[in-house]
C-alpha cells in the first residue's frame, strides 16, 4: 500500500483533487499475452531442466520480447508448492503442497504470502521484495494444464522485471544502466508509485493552477 497526500499551502487558496477516477486494468489484459517462463531453479540447471523440460525454450520466447522478461531464480520446494496452488489462492490453503520448515513442519504465514495474483484483478502493490515467492502476493497468477492426470498450475514464479515494469506503468524501453543488477532493480522498483499514476496527478494540479490564474486574470479585469 502506498498512502499519497495532496498537499498546498494556504496562501495559494487552492485545493488539490485527485484526476478522475478511470477503469481499472486487470493483469489479464496488463501482462496476459507475454510469453510463460518457467523459474530457474536456485539448485541448478540439471534440475531445472529435469522439472521443466521447456525451460530453455520458454526463456528464450521471454527474451524475444524483451531481456527483461526473464527467468526469476527460486528453490525447488517453494516452486513445488506454487505449482499446486491455483490462480488467486496461497499455497497455505493446500492440502499436501503448502509452506514446510526441511523438517516437514508446517510454516505459518500471513494468508497473503506464497500467494498467486489474480488473473481478474490489478496488480497487488509491487513491494521492494519481489522477488521472492514468500513474500506478499508476489507470485504470477498462473495457468492451469495437466501433468500425469494431476492439475498444475504454470508460472510457479514472481513477476519478471518486465511484468513490473508494466504493472507499475513504467515505459518498457526505460533506459536502465547496464551496471543495475537485477536485485537493486527489483527494489527501486518495488519503492515506487506507479509513474502514470504520479503523472495524472501532478497534471491534474497544473491544469487546476492554469484556471486558478485564469480566475484571477478575469477578476482583475
Amino acid at each position: 500500500m502506498r498512502n499519497i497526500f495532496l498537499l498546498v499551502k494556504k496562501e495559494i487558496g487552492l485545493i488539490w483533487e485527485f484526476p478522475p477516477k478511470r477503469s481499472e486494468v486487470n493483469l489479464k489484459d496488463a501482462i496476459g499475452d507475454l510469453p510463460s517462463l518457467d523459474p530457474c531453479l536456485r539448485e541448478g540447471i540439471s534440475l531445472t531442466l529435469e522439472k521443466f523440460p521447456l525451460f530453455e525454450e520458454k526463456r528464450e520466447a521471454g527474451l524475444a520480447v524483451s531481456s527483461l522478461h526473464r527467468p526469476p531464480t527460486h528453490p525447488w520446494r517453494q516452486v513445488e508448492w506454487m505449482m499446486h496452488t491455483p490462480t488467486g489462492t496461497s499455497a497455505i490453503f493446500n492440502q499436501v503442497h503448502f509452506p514446510q520448515k526441511k523438517d516437514g513442519s508446517e510454516i505459518k504465514a500471513h494468508h497473503n504470502h506464497y500467494r498467486r495474483m489474480d488473473w481478474e484483478k490489478p496488480s497487488r502493490t509491487i513491494t521492494m521484495f519481489n522477488s521472492f515467492i514468500s513474500t506478499l502476493a508476489t507470485v504470477h497468477p498462473g495457468r492451469p494444464y495437466i501433468q500425469n492426470g494431476e492439475t498444475l498450475y504454470s508460472d510457479p514464479r514472481a513477476l519478471s522485471i518486465y511484468e513490473l515494469l508494466i504493472v507499475m506503468s513504467i515505459p518498457t524501453d526505460w533506459p536502465i544502466p547496464e551496471w543495475v543488477n537485477d536485485s537493486f532493480l527489483r527494489s527501486v522498483i518495488g519503492e515506487g508509485i506507479p509513474s502514470k499514476m504520479s503523472k495524472d496527478i501532478m497534471l491534474m494540479l497544473i491544469e487546476m493552477l492554469k484556471f486558478s490564474n485564469y480566475k484571477q486574470e478575469e477578476n482583475s479585469k
